[in-house]
C-alpha cells in the first residue's frame, strides 16, 4: 500500500536498516566464514554497530527508503560511498534495481597532499621511536580499565569509581576522547592512560576482503592487543555497550582472557544493532525486566540485575529539589535525529510553550540533551516565559530534577522509565512513527502515551488537579518499578562494585594459578 509522501517513516526505516545490516554481514560470512576475523578477534558485531551509527541518520538512504515504501523508487541514485549503495540494495530489496544505484566518482586535487601528510606523520613516528626507544611509559597499575567516549559517562561512573576498592583508570583510545574527556579527567584529577602515549606497535597485516572497508577497527584491534598485554588489567568496563569500540574491547578481552563488564546507562525503545549480539562477561542491568527484553536479541549474554545508581528513589537533597518539592513539570529534550525528526522536535517545543502559558504558576524545567544543546534562537524563545528554567545536565543531576517534578514529559527518552523509578508521573509524547514506546509502559497503566499536543494538554491538567487520576497511575507504576528496577536493602552502587570486584578477584586467582 502506498504511503503519503510526507509521512514520517523513521521507525520503519530503522527497523529495515537493522535487518539490512545483518543481511550485509551475513552474506559476507556466507562467502567467507572468516570475513570479519582478525588475529583471532571477531569484529563482525563491531562492524554492525558502526554501520548502524553511520547510516541511521543518512538522509539519502532514508529518502530512498521512503520513496520505495511509497511505490515510487527513483530512476537513478548517486551515493558518496560503496557501503551506502550496498545497504540500499538490502534496504529496499528487489524493488530497487542494481543499475539504478551509482557511486559518485571522487576527484580531489588535495588527495595527493593528504597521502603525503599521512606518509610524513608515519615516518616521523617511526624515526622518533628509533631515536628515543626508551620513552615507553611505565604501565599504569590499574586493576580495572574503563572506556567511555563522553564526559557524561565519566560523571555516570563517578559514584562507582569512588567506591571501587581496587585501582582503576580510564582508557583513552581515539582523538575525540583525548579532545573532550582528557581535559575533564585532568581537571577532576582522575587517573587515565592514553594509548597515544604508550609505545606500542602494530604487528598485524593489512586487512583483506570484507574488513578492508573497516581498517580503523583493525588498527584499534592491534593497539588494544599490544596495550592490554602491557597494562595487564584484571577487568575491563564499558558503559552502554552499543558503540563499536565497546565490542572491539570485548572481543580483544576474550582473546586475552580479560573479563569485560558492561553497565546499562540508558534504554533504546528500538533494540537496534548496537544492542544485539552482546557477549560481555556480565551485562549489569537495572532490573530483570530489561534482561527479559534484551535476552531474545542476545542469547549469549549473561545479565545481572543490580539496580540503577543514578535514579535515587529516596529523597534527594539538592537546591532545586528543596526549592521545588514535587511542583515542577520537567521536559526532557532529545535530538531531532535517529527516531526523532525536525517535526517531532518542533512539536515538543510547542508543547513546552503552551504548558508554560497555561500554567504560569508552575515551574517548567527544560533539560537539554547532552549531545544536542538548544540552538540559541529556540533557547531565547523558551526563556521568554518567566516560569521556564533550563536545567542542563552539567549543572543538575537527573535525580535532583525528578525530585523537583510531579510530571516528566519526553518523546522516547530513557527518562520515561527513570521517572517511574523516582515516583514521577511519566507522559510519553510519542509524535513519531513508532506505534508505541517499547516496553509498552502505557499498556500497563504505569504511564500515559499521547500522539499530539491536543491529547497531551488534558493529561497535564489532570496531573496538576486530579489526585485520584495520579494515584491510579502510581499504583500501576509501583508494580512496573518492582520488575524493571532491582531493589533491596543494599544500594545499587554496592551491587555494581561487587560484580566488578568479583571478576577481578577471580582473574587474579587465575593468574596466580597459571
Amino acid at each position: 500500500m502506498n504511503r503519503p509522501a510526507n509521512q514520517d517513516l523513521r521507525f520503519e526505516y530503522i527497523q529495515a536498516l537493522c535487518q539490512a545490516i545483518e543481511t550485509f554481514t551475513g552474506n559476507a560470512e556466507a562467502q567467507d566464514p572468516n570475513a570479519f576475523k582478525y588475529r583471532g578477534v571477531n569484529l563482525k558485531f563491531a562492524v554492525e554497530r558502526f554501520l548502524y551509527l553511520s547510516f541511521v541518520d543518512d538522509e539519502q538512504l532514508y529518502d530512498l527508503f521512503c520513496q520505495d515504501q511509497q511505490g515510487n523508487p527513483p530512476e537513478i541514485v548517486k551515493f558518496n560511498q560503496k557501503l551506502e549503495k550496498e545497504l540500499a540494495l538490502y534496504l529496499c530489496g528487489e524493488s530497487v534495481a542494481q543499475n539504478r544505484l551509482e557511486v559518485r566518482q571522487k576527484i580531489s586535487l588535495l588527495a595527493p597532499l593528504r597521502h603525503l601528510k599521512k606518509w610524513a606523520k608515519s615516518w616521523a613516528r617511526f624515526l622518533l621511536r628509533q631515536l628515543n626507544p626508551t620513552t615507553e611509559l611505565e604501565p599504569v597499575q590499574a586493576t580495572v580499565l574503563i572506556w567511555v567516549d563522553h564526559p557524561k559517562f565519566v560523571r555516570y561512573m563517578r559514584p562507582i569509581t569512588d567506591a571501587l576498592p581496587v585501582s582503576y583508570a580510564y582508557l583513552l583510545l581515539r582523538k575525540p576522547e583525548r579532545r573532550e574527556i582528557k581535559p575533564f579527567l585532568v581537571e577532576q584529577e582522575m587517573p587515565f592512560v592514553d594509548l597515544a602515549e604508550l609505545n606500542v606497535s602494530s604487528k598485524g597485516k593489512p586487512p583483506k576482503g570484507a574488513l578492508a572497508s573497516f581498517r580503523s577497527f583493525v588498527t584499534l584491534c592491534d593497539r588494544l592487543i599490544a596495550s592490554l598485554k602491557q597494562l595487564n588489567p584484571q577487568s575491563l568496563v564499558v558503559v552502554e555497550g552499543n558503540h563499536p569500540p565497546d565490542e572491539v574491547i570485548n572481543q580483544v578481552g576474550k582473546q586475552l582472557s580479560i573479563p569485560t563488564v558492561c553497565l546499562q546507562q540508558g534504554w533504546s525503545p528500538i533494540v537496534h544493532n548496537g544492542f544485539r549480539n552482546m557477549s560481555y562477561t556480565k551485562m549489569l542491568v537495572w532490573g530483570e525486566g530489561f534482561a527479559e527484553l534484551l535476552q531474545p536479541y542476545n542469547p549469549n549474554q549473561r545479565f545481572v540485575a543490580t539496580g540503577s545508581h543514578i535514579v535515587n528513589t529516596e529523597r534527594f537533597a539538592g537546591e532545586l529539589s528543596e526549592a521545588l518539592p514535587r511542583r515542577g513539570i520537567s521536559f526532557f529534550l532529545q535530538s531531532p535525529r535517529k527516531l526523532g525528526s525536525q517535526s517531532s522536535w518542533e512539536e515538543l517545543l510547542k508543547l513546552i510553550n503552551y504548558t508554560a502559558i497555561e500554567f504560569r504558576e508552575v515551574p517548567i524545567l527544560v533539560r537539554e540533551h547532552p549531545s544536542y544543546p538548544l540552538p540559541e534562537q529556540e533557547r531565547n524563545d523558551l526563556l521568554n516565559a518567566e516560569n521556564v528554567q533550563l536545567v542542563p545536565p552539567g549543572s543538575y543531576s537527573l535525580a535532583e530534577i525528578l525530585n523537583a517534578s510531579c510530571l516528566a514529559v519526553t518523546i522516547f527518552s530513557t527518562t520515561i522509565l527513570e521517572s517511574i523509578a523516582a515516583g514521577v508521573f511519566p507522559l510519553i509524547f510519542n509524535v513519531t512513527s513508532m506505534p508505541s514506546y517499547y516496553p509498552d509502559v502505557a499498556a500497563t497503566g504505569a504511564a500515559v502515551e499521547v500522539k499530539s499536543i491536543d491529547e497531551a494538554m488534558p493529561v497535564i491538567r489532570s496531573v496538576l488537579t486530579d489526585v485520584e487520576y495520579c494515584q491510579k497511575v502510581q499504583t500501576a507504576a509501583t508494580q512496573f518499578k518492582a520488575k524493571y528496577f532491582y531493589q533491596d536493602s543494599q544500594k545499587p552502587v554496592e551491587h555494581i562494585v561487587k560484580e566488578i570486584t568479583e571478576l577481578c578477584d577471580r582473574q587474579g586467582k587465575s593468574k596466580l594459578a597459571n
